[in-house]
């Protein structure tokens, strides 16, 4: 009777050792596939954009004429493939180098590459309440921050000095003419503050408006903006805090 019980009791270990075996090679299996589809999703954003930056070419050095390194593009070809179409955005050494596009709101490219197939990483896009061609006083660009690096991740570098010396200011191409962008802030920010204001009542409103972003700065900075320039922010996801999100501020100056 005991030779029996011992045996059942055997059979009992040896198939609730199976039946998890089981179970772990199915939670491996479903992972690894997950992983794959993140992998997949990311290679496919990434194939996506490469492409693109090969079709914006930055000239040697000795080719530019004014010693800025404004990327070659060409505005017919992405107007051609996606009519939203507003610039091209470039940061000098760093992962910023995309096609900006203006959508009908604010939804439409936050997981829609720049082709109009679905992905992730989304698209640099204009607020929509902006006109195309950054003549507001103050326009805005959304960007994700991704895992990878891409798209606006690397703005948080800004919450160091020798971060914004090394990169100082940005270059917007659009199909009008070139502006170069100097910085001059670069904060965390919650989204019930006032750094996407969009309008100003008068120019001592926007002067008021300039100053208080430049002392919420992470880094100092020589450029002293004032009313009646034009403003670009560039706006990401920070992680300090629900809701966090991490803006950088900038005066355009258009090539005359």
């Amino acid at each position: 009777m005991e030779r029996k019980t011992g045996a059942a009791r055997s059979g009992v270990r040896r198939v609730v050792r199976r039946v998890l075996l089981l179970v772990l090679t199915l939670v491996m299996a479903v992972t690894l596939l997950r992983l794959w589809r993140v992998t997949e999703r990311e290679r496919r954003c990434r194939s996506v954009y490469e492409a693109l930056r090969a079709s914006a070419p930055i000239p040697e050095a000795e080719e530019a004429g004014d010693g800025l390194p404004w990327p070659e593009v060409d505005f017919p070809a992405l107007l051609a493939e996606n009519p939203d179409t507003v610039a091209w955005l470039y940061s000098p050494e760093t992962p910023i180098h995309y096609p900006v596009v203006r959508g009908a709101d604010n939804e439409t490219y936050l997981h829609r590459l720049f082709d109009g197939t679905p992905g992730h990483s989304g698209t640099i896009f204009l607020e929509s309440q902006n006109a195309r061609d950054f003549s507001d006083p103050h326009s805005i660009l959304y960007g994700h921050h991704m895992r990878d690096g891409s798209m606006f991740k690397s703005l948080k570098g800004y919450q160091e000095q020798s971060y914004y010396e090394a990169h100082p200011w940005l270059l917007l191409v659009t199909p009008a003419g070139r502006a170069k962008v100097e910085l001059f802030s670069g904060y965390v920010a919650r989204t019930d503050s006032d750094a996407w204001q969009l309008d100003f009542a008068n120019l001592t409103q926007q002067q008021r408006w300039l100053e208080e972003q430049r002392e919420r700065s992470a880094f100092e900075s020589a450029v002293e903006p004032h009313a009646g320039e034009r403003i670009l922010t560039l706006s990401t996801c920070s992680y300090e805090f629900k809701n966090a999100r991490f803006v950088v501020h900038g005066v355009i100056h258009w090539e005359e």
